[in-house]
């Protein structure tokens, strides 16, 4: 998932690609790479910097593509990976920028991908998280991705796939409910996105965070009426305990009066905070004004194309949400009259796996972040302990070609344990 942090424009083997939609043209360099996997497929890459027209405005964001070097061996399938988060740099757990991955997908599935002959590309959105923004500049980027791909190979890309990971997937999840879909296929990897109005939930992890705090209170068992209190709230089971510090602290006091004063909320007592209730402010009408846009951004559970999801059933990042949005799929399946969306769905838990892969280079700017908020180096080492999500992404990927390519219907929802097979 990590990103070449310190990429700058014509610094070593990096170029400026500048597609029909850019600003200016310069020149363009090709470096050479052999894929990390064990195929050793020979890939060509190129990455830099593109300019985009969207959403009324001109970007200019890094990039990366990459393809077989043989054109007998690209098996006419293009990825468009979505980082989580809102991109730029990635750092060690020291607070180093360091050198991994182009973009945040990279990791997770494209060196997978590229061995198996697919082209991949992904843009570093660098600022813009999972909103409909980020749609807008993912949509752009992936129109020249494909006029890219057809240039080098004569010929357009017979499947497009998204595939978007935690807040990048909040962004495949928008991409899935279009009416008039542009990717064949979307894969979510531990995707944000599934209920997009949680501050309920946020005022009661700050009010219970500091009496479950591993660190401050290690000796608690997991049936004390506090753990399970919060185990509930969190949406992970007590047995996740060690990864909850990333969650919890971020969820403070302070942190939640900002966010409820930037919707028109002011002057509120720290009581008043914790024990957030919408309801208990509908006569503020600035504020339900804002209550009611961010509403209307929310996501119906009207899938229009063939989506899997992978997430780990220790994420309390995003588990809630992701169930959320199943119940979603399910309710509207249920009113439909024609084409269900749940017949669209799939959702594949990992057991014992929390928000990143324990094998992904991310983990360690997830540990730096932790510092900064004062989290224990401790608790920060625990992340260390979780489990692998990425051979099921691998296997939902297949699922998802066969799904598309061949009309085969993927296996029914289920939960599996890191690296078991599931269940046809």
């Amino acid at each position: 998932m990590g990103r070449v942090a310190n990429l700058i424009c014509g610094l070593l083997t990096a170029a400026i690609w500048c597609l029909p939609h850019t600003v200016s043209a310069q020149p363009l360099q090709v470096q050479t790479v052999i894929s990390p996997n064990s195929a050793g497929v020979p890939i060509l890459e190129e990455r830099g910097l593109i300019r985009l027209n969207a959403n009324s405005r001109v970007y200019e964001k890094r990039f990366l593509i990459r393809f077989p070097d043989n054109p007998g061996q690209w098996n006419e399938r293009l990825i468009i990976g979505v980082h989580g988060g809102s991109g730029g740099a990635l750092y060690s757990r020291t607070g180093s920028m360091i050198e991994t991955s182009e973009t945040a997908l990279d990791d997770v599935v494209a060196d997978h991908a590229t061995s198996l002959g697919y082209a991949y590309a992904s843009l570093d959105r660098q600022g813009i998280g999972g909103t409909r923004e980020g749609l807008g500049l993912v949509h752009a980027f992936a129109d020249q991705a494909r006029l890219r791909i057809q240039e080098i190979f004569g010929r357009r890309a017979r499947h497009v796939y998204l595939v978007g990971f935690s807040a990048g997937g909040a962004i495949a999840r928008f991409a899935s409910e279009e009416p008039k879909p542009r990717y064949d296929g979307i894969l979510i990897v531990a995707g944000a996105g599934g209920t997009m109005l949680q501050l309920e939930r946020q005022a009661k992890l700050a009010s219970l965070w500091p009496d479950v705090d591993p660190v401050r209170n290690p000796h608690l068992d997991a049936r004390d009426a506090k753990i399970v209190l919060y185990s509930k709230a969190v949406g992970t089971s007590g047995d996740a305990r060690k990864f909850w510090s990333f969650v919890g602290a971020g969820q403070s006091l302070g942190q939640l009066r900002r966010t409820l004063e930037s919707l028109g909320l002011t002057g509120l007592s720290d009581k008043d905070v914790l024990g957030f209730r919408i309801k208990n402010h509908d006569d503020n009408e600035a504020f339900m004004s804002n209550i009611r846009q961010l509403r209307s951004t929310d996501v119906t559970g009207k899938v229009t194309v063939p989506t899997i999801e992978v997430v780990g059933t220790y994420d309390d990042v995003v588990l809630v949400g992701v169930k959320d949005y199943k119940d979603k799929v399910q309710d509207v399946s249920r009113k439909a009259r024609f084409r269900k969306p749940i017949h669209n769905h799939r959702l594949y838990q990992v057991e014992g796996v929390w928000h990143i892969s324990v094998d992904d280079d991310a983990l360690q700017t997830f540990q730096f972040f932790m510092g900064q908020m004062g989290v224990s180096s401790e608790a920060q080492n625990w992340l260390e302990s979780g489990g692998t999500y990425i051979p099921t992404v691998e296997e939902a990927l297949a699922y998802l070609d066969r799904w598309i390519s061949e009309r085969k219907s993927p296996p029914s929802d289920q939960t599996v344990r890191p690296s078991q097979q599931l269940k046809k």
